[in-house]
This record gives C-alpha cells, sequence and structure tokens, in this order.
C-alpha cells in the first residue's frame, strides 16, 4: 500500500488533533526556552545594576552633605594641624574640565565628521581599512592615549598644559564621533541623495545640504556619547596637563580636571580630602548622567522622525 492510500484512511479528527498535540509540544517548548531565557537576562541586569547602585547610593549618602554653592565655587582648601577637617570646593578642577573637555570637543568634532563624511563617500579599500581601525581603536584602553601624549611631551620637551589634555582626550572621542557619525550617514534614505543627484547637486553640495542636516540629531547624539566618555576619563589627562590650585581657563597652563583632582585627593592623609571624593564623584555622576540622556533622547527623536 502506498503512503498517499495510507494516509487517506486516517479520520481528519485524528489528523487535526496529532497536529494540534504536536503544535503544543512545541510552544510548550519554546515558552520553556523563552522564561529561560529572560530569568538569565534578568540576573545579569541585577548583576550589571547593582554594583552601580551601590556605588551611587554611597556616592549620595556621603557626597550630599557637601554639595552647596560654595563647593562649586570656592577654591581647594588644604587641611593644615591647626584645621585637619578643612573642606574646600572643586572651582579649580571644574574650570579646568570645562577648559580641557571644551577645547578637546573643539578639536575632535571637525575631523570625526570630516572622516565619517569620506567614509561614507569614497568607498573604496582604504576606508575599510579605516573603518575597521576605527573600530579597534575604540576599544583600546584609555591610558594609551595619554601616554602617547606624554611621550610626545617628552621627546620634544613640551610643557604640561591643559592642550595636551584636550589632545589626549580628542584621540579618544574622535573615533566614537566618527563611527557613530558614519552610522547616522548611513541611516539617510537614499531616496533623499537621488533626489538632490537629480537636481544637479554635485556631491559636495548633497553631503552638505542634504546627509548632513538629516543626520544631525545622531551625530549629536555620538557628540554626547563621547562628551560623557571624555568628562569621566582620567588616565588620558593624568600624565600630561599637569597641576594646579589655580582656578584658569587657559588651554596653555597647567590643569587640574576634576577626576585628577580625585587621584589627589585620595592620596591625602586628611580623612575630610577623602571623604570630598564622594562629593566630587557625585558631581561626575551627574555629568555623565546628564549628557547619556541628551544623547540618548536626540537618538529616540531621530528614529521617530524617521
Amino acid at each position: 500500500m502506498s503512503l498517499r492510500s495510507s494516509a487517506a484512511v486516517v479520520p481528519i479528527d485524528e489528523r487535526r488533533a496529532f497536529i494540534q498535540r504536536t503544535s503544543r509540544d512545541g510552544l510548550t517548548r519554546r515558552q520553556a526556552y523563552s522564561r529561560l531565557y529572560i530569568a538569565g537576562a534578568t540576573l545579569l541586569l541585577a548583576v550589571c545594576i547593582l554594583p552601580l547602585l551601590s556605588v551611587f547610593s554611597l556616592a549620595v549618602q556621603k557626597g550630599m552633605p557637601f554639595i552647596g554653592w560654595r563647593f562649586f565655587t570656592a577654591n581647594a582648601a588644604i587641611p593644615n594641624l591647626v584645621n585637619p577637617d578643612a573642606v574646600g570646593g572643586i572651582k579649580t578642577p571644574l574650570q579646568g574640565t570645562l577648559s580641557v573637555v571644551g577645547l578637546a570637543l573643539v578639536i575632535s568634532v571637525p575631523f570625526a565628521v570630516i572622516i565619517a563624511a569620506s567614509l561614507f563617500e569614497f568607498r573604496n579599500r582604504f576606508m575599510s581599512w579605516l573603518e575597521v581601525l576605527l573600530s579597534t581603536v575604540i576599544g583600546l584602553p584609555s591610558i594609551l592615549f595619554g601616554l602617547f601624549v606624554y611621550a610626545i611631551i617628552f621627546h620634544l620637551k613640551l610643557a604640561y598644559s591643559g592642550i595636551m589634555g584636550s589632545v589626549a582626550l580628542s584621540m579618544l572621542m574622535v573615533p566614537l564621533i566618527a563611527i557613530q557619525s558614519l552610522d547616522a550617514l548611513r541611516a539617510v534614505p537614499d531616496t533623499l541623495v537621488e533626489a538632490g543627484v537629480a537636481l544637479g547637486l554635485n556631491r559636495f553640495s548633497v553631503m552638505f545640504h542634504i546627509i548632513l542636516p538629516k543626520a544631525r540629531a545622531r551625530i549629536f547624539t555620538g557628540v554626547f556619547l563621547a562628551l560623557a566618555r571624555a568628562a569621566g576619563e582620567t588616565a588620558p589627562v593624568l600624565f600630561v596637563i599637569g597641576m594646579t590650585n589655580v582656578a584658569t581657563l587657559s588651554p596653555t597652563s597647567q590643569q587640574t580636571t576634576m577626576t585628577t583632582f580625585v587621584y589627589q585627593l585620595l592620596q591625602s592623609p586628611y580623612p575630610s580630602q577623602r571623604d570630598e571624593c564622594w562629593a566630587i564623584a557625585l558631581v561626575l555622576i551627574a555629568i555623565v548622567l546628564l549628557f547619556n540622556i541628551v544623547g540618548r533622547t536626540l537618538l529616540a527623536r531621530a528614529e521617530r522622525s524617521k
């Protein structure tokens, strides 16, 4: 008897029951795998979040008593035998952070956007290798950039200054902004580019008047994410900006950023200065969180405007 004839004698109710039973077994198995995956992801998320919440709660608990107007406007205080609990402010490291990170932003954004536009327009083997190189540089330890700039200072006998820290941070920021900007340019619909070409615009005009304005929100997202990382970095600037107790915005003078200031205070023998580190850490957390929120908000708006 052939298979067709043997299959024909099976009642339709039995075949329907068999199909339903097989589907039910498969659904049960998929639901079990789904619950197992969700449970594992939840466990990993808790492992990542709990240490962050612990550090944040400690920073709030120990740092909030220092937060106030004087904390942001006063210079650092040096404890002594008469007043071992002297606690100053962060005026000097705050201005140093604004100077170093701000100049790094001015240096890195034009270079990163130009690199991203070149990668987008000139699609050849060299540009493919350059994109791979930028993606690799993003994962390098940040201290390598500081050591590279320190080697330049040592061999050329240059002075420690804020601009050297800005150069080190810009080397960190350029790959981040460039890769994010490249993704933003590639997200622009091809129909807009084709419309610009159909109107007789050259390659530069299409990039400047159509592609970049359309990708602006995503590019700003990359800029803010790079800012968030640069503002919290210590290693790239620790060896190259020097140290000062005088508040200044001059990039050619020695600077003290908030991250390097924390490094200095942690080596102090006075408990009051070590406790002040929690307040500075709380300020850094707020700054990094603000930049991340702004960047994610711009990215969400760009996704909705597609």
